[in-house]
């Protein structure tokens, strides 16, 4: 009876360490919105952490250049799965409101600010194109706006009408533009988007003529964010991240990197299935 009950305690004791392991993970908070919405039309801002902050620590920002429609409304939700051996247990809390845009422009929601076990964290800004009803074609705007024709053979001109040239863009970002030899510059390439993509086939990688390259890209995290480019509000993603140092003085040019981006579009179509 006495190992029965030793097993019964070093059980209890292990799932009770997978459970301590669980909550230690680190905190993240973060906040979403669409990239573009018409004047006058009422749309989400959610900030999510994976912890329950600490009681009235959670502060908005003062969402200038929106009226505030309703909010905050808080949800919670939690899950725990066990999957070969294998304990794992996640934690949502999030605070939506809904905004209405004042006037056409870009306009940021600034960081929404919370502490968890007195730690402070607070989320990214949040650039959001605000546009004239009529000036929504780019992205999602443009998509309901179309919505197809059943005009036989229209669908491809649907789709082709739907993604604008600067819908899609990929970018080499460099660090600076003047260096000495063997002086380290960052350059980052980085794809551009306001439409939704379903795939990215590289057709080219990156070639580095005359530079010592390093490679700091990380397949496991996708670095994702959003910024404003000509005027327009994109989601961002680095595809490729590289240090590098000249190994001779001149001009030298970093070479082009080519892939191809699927993009997904929604066309109506003739027949009755979609």
């Amino acid at each position: 009876m006495r190992d029965f009950v030793a097993k019964i305690s070093l059980t209890a004791l292990f799932v009770l360490a997978i459970f301590s392991a669980s909550a230690a993970e680190k905190v993240t908070f973060e906040a979403s919105s669409p990239l573009m919405v018409a004047v006058g039309e009422a749309f989400r801002v959610e900030f999510t952490l994976n912890a329950e902050p600490d009681a009235n620590t959670f502060k908005a920002p003062s969402f200038e250049g929106f009226d505030v429609i309703a909010g905050p409304s808080v949800s919670t939700g939690s899950s725990v799965q066990y999957v070969n051996g294998s304990i794992t247990k996640s934690f949502s809390y999030g605070i939506t409101y809904v905004l209405l845009p004042q006037t056409a422009g870009n306009v940021t929601v600034g960081a929404a600010e919370a502490k968890v076990g007195g730690t402070t964290y607070r989320t990214k800004p949040l650039p959001i194109e605000i546009v004239n009803e009529s000036e929504g074609g780019g992205s999602g705007a443009r998509q309901q706006q179309q919505g197809g024709t059943n005009r036989p053979g229209n669908a491809q001109a649907d789709v082709q009408g739907q993604v604008a040239k600067d819908d899609i863009l990929l970018r080499a970002v460099v660090s600076r533009s003047s260096v000495y030899k063997n002086e380290p510059l960052h350059v980052a390439f980085k794809l551009y988007t306001r439409v939704p993509y379903v795939n990215i086939v590289p057709e080219s990688a990156p070639s580095f003529n005359g530079f010592w390259s390093q490679d700091l890209s990380d397949p496991n995290s996708a670095r994702v964010g959003r910024e404003t480019y000509n005027g327009k509000v994109y989601e961002t993603r680095v595809l490729y991240d590289y240090l590098l140092y000249p190994q001779q003085v001149g001009s030298l040019t970093i070479d082009p990197v080519d892939m191809t981006v699927v993009a997904q579009v929604v066309v109506q179509s003739r027949n009755a299935d979609p």
